[in-house]
């Protein structure tokens, strides 16, 4: 770790980047990563992008917390769990050109008949209040505390500005009440 915040404190001095962040990793990994910064004068890692969203959810709450802690920028990448929390993949439907239709760990690790389970328990959710469930799971990982933004993977103009427009939207307490109930039967659905 040291090595390599000594490596980008180069690259800083150098011109080539300005700030450094990290991708992956666990709560003890940002707090060495600050204390080393803070000890030796070296650069802070500011940010952190780690997958997350309503099946893969285990940065709540422990590295959520540490990012907080330590003023570091969380930014989810995938939060709609490779495509399938679009609701695309629902019914055993694998689109032409997704990513499920070329072999590849997304599609694979995350194809599971308790995936499909929690799917269809969080389409049942958003239609039941009238929202989709790529905004709704969108906006649950907005409205998570801690949360700075988001990496979006929208692969079309209207996907872009519906996975836009859910940055807009506010669940309700009663919305993430009913999202919470199927989240505790399915916490780890893959």
């Amino acid at each position: 770790m040291l090595d390599i915040l000594h490596g980008l404190n180069d690259c800083i001095k150098a011109g080539k980047i300005r700030y450094c962040g990290l991708s992956d990793d666990t709560p003890w990994g940002i707090g060495e990563y600050v204390r080393l910064s803070e000890k030796y004068d070296l650069p802070r890692m500011v940010s952190i992008q780690n997958e997350f969203n309503l099946i893969h959810a285990k940065d709540s709450p422990y590295l959520l917390e540490s990012c907080v802690l330590n003023d570091v920028a969380y930014l989810p990448w995938s939060p709609l769990g490779g495509g399938v929390l679009s609701g695309k993949y629902r019914n055993g439907q694998i689109p032409a050109g997704s990513r499920w239709s070329v072999k590849q760990r997304n599609g694979q690790f995350r194809n599971t008949p308790m995936t499909h389970k929690a799917i269809e328990g969080y389409h049942a959710v958003a239609e039941r209040h009238g929202l989709s469930l790529a905004q709704m799971s969108l906006a649950w990982v907005y409205q998570t505390e801690g949360v700075t933004s988001t990496i979006i993977g929208a692969s079309s103009l209207e996907q872009l500005k519906e996975n836009i427009d859910a940055s807009h939207l506010t669940l309700s307490k009663e919305v993430l009440d009913d999202i919470n109930a199927v989240f505790r039967q399915y916490p780890v659905p893959f």
